[in-house]
């Protein structure tokens, strides 16, 4: 799948389109293609992963990130949105 995304942003659009794509693909591996910036993306991949999968994407200089949806993770991630949400609404 593919999806536009500003960064420092994660559209309505890209949250719909990671959304989609990690309850109707395909089971095993799940490719999505940002057109932007693809870091914030990964809080919503992960809220929205299978439990138990890895979210995997790329860091400039470093190498490649992995990070395993737990629930303690998925905690994590929603109290990140939630201040996230409530700083733009300001």
């Amino acid at each position: 799948m593919k999806v536009k995304n500003p960064q420092g942003t994660i559209t309505d659009e890209a949250f719909a389109t990671i959304q989609k794509a990690l309850e109707e693909g395909d089971e095993e591996h799940i490719h999505i293609v940002v057109d932007g910036e693809e870091d914030l993306l990964t809080l919503v991949a992960v809220l929205h992963a299978p439990e138990g999968s890895f979210v995997v994407y790329g860091q400039p200089y470093t190498g490649m990130v992995v990070v395993k949806a737990t629930p303690e993770k998925k905690t994590e991630v929603k109290v990140l949105l939630k201040a996230m949400a409530l700083r733009k609404a300001k």
